[in-house]
């Protein structure tokens, strides 16, 4: 546990709980962003949040209910999942049979934490329903093996989740800021807006979305009062350096320079920890795709560069 900025609380036993109760959420963002990040792969339809159970994914024939649990004791049992089982087996998989929703349904019980003796015997007796299963750390992929690997723990997740983003085609964007951003739009989306779900067919203009984000000028000042130096944006030159502080207006005058010029300008953000091989092979991306690239490079102190300023 790292050391807490400021005063200590003062209700110790509150803090833990608070902290429990985003530890959980935030695992289940993670899992959530995790299923955004193969669902093409598993032609799946769309991948819902906090409806009847914690995500659901709709696949053409099928629907898996994912309830996401998480132990610090590491120790999952019956009574933690007792009411999601109940839940499906009168309610949700009624809706089913009667017709009301399509797709054979099936329950997946996500967790960090491995199940316990009492858990484990319901699991491995006669009467234990055959569309509900438990997915855990080391455990059997089951018959859905993309269905993300549960971790142990958040950094773990994060790592997994990291690492198959590294896998979308967007090289301008870091994995792990497409997976922060896709957590983000998760937990809003929780909130009840954006449909509370994915479709999986828009996850690429979604993607598409967050890198022109980071690759789009910043909005120009309604009244902008060239400096002195001010170069020229268009010359004979192929490769030229602005550096100048953080807050000098480098960045202020390349919006105006490129809003006045009369070529095709691309934005480049050089963003920290995007290797230099990145950041070549996507400006030759964007300059197959226009006629001229210029990058803008943020000066000493900025946290959005990877480029020093000397």
């Amino acid at each position: 546990m790292q050391d807490l900025i400021g005063e200590l609380p003062l209700d110790g036993a509150q803090q833990l709980r608070i902290r429990a109760t985003h530890r959980g959420f935030t695992y289940q963002n993670l899992y959530a962003v995790g299923c955004l990040l193969r669902l093409q792969d598993a032609a799946a339809e769309s991948l819902l949040v906090e409806r009847d159970e914690d995500l659901e994914v709709v696949l053409p024939e099928r629907r898996l209910y994912l309830q996401v649990k998480t132990r610090q004791s590491g120790v999952l049992v019956w009574s933690d999942i007792q009411s999601a089982v109940d839940h499906y087996r009168s309610g949700i998989r009624a809706e089913h049979d009667e017709g009301r929703r399509s797709g054979t349904p099936a329950l997946v019980v996500i967790t960090n934490a491995q199940p316990g003796p009492d858990l484990l015997d319901k699991t491995q007796a006669a009467g234990w329903p055959d569309d509900v299963h438990l997915l855990c750390p080391g455990g059997p992929s089951g018959t859905d093996a993309w269905l993300p690997p549960p971790t142990t723990d958040l950094d773990a997740m994060l790592r997994w989740c990291t690492a198959e983003a590294g896998n979308v085609p967007f090289l301008s964007l870091r994995p792990q800021t497409l997976v922060e951003k896709l957590a983000a739009r998760v937990q809003y989306a929780s909130t009840g807006a954006l449909g509370q779900g994915f479709v999986a067919a828009d996850l690429p203009q979604l993607f598409e979305q967050f890198v022109q984000e980071l690759q789009a000028f910043p909005e120009d000042p309604i009244t902008y009062r060239p400096q002195k130096n001010d170069p020229e944006l268009v010359n004979e030159q192929r490769v030229r350096l602005v550096v100048g502080y953080s807050g000098a207006g480098k960045t202020t005058w390349a919006a105006q320079a490129a809003k006045r010029c009369p070529l095709p300008v691309t934005y480049c953000n050089a963003a920290e920890g995007l290797s230099a091989d990145s950041l070549a092979e996507s400006l030759s991306v964007f300059s197959a795709a226009t006629d001229r690239v210029t990058g803008a490079v943020r000066g000493r102190g900025a946290q959005r560069t990877g480029l020093p300023c000397r």
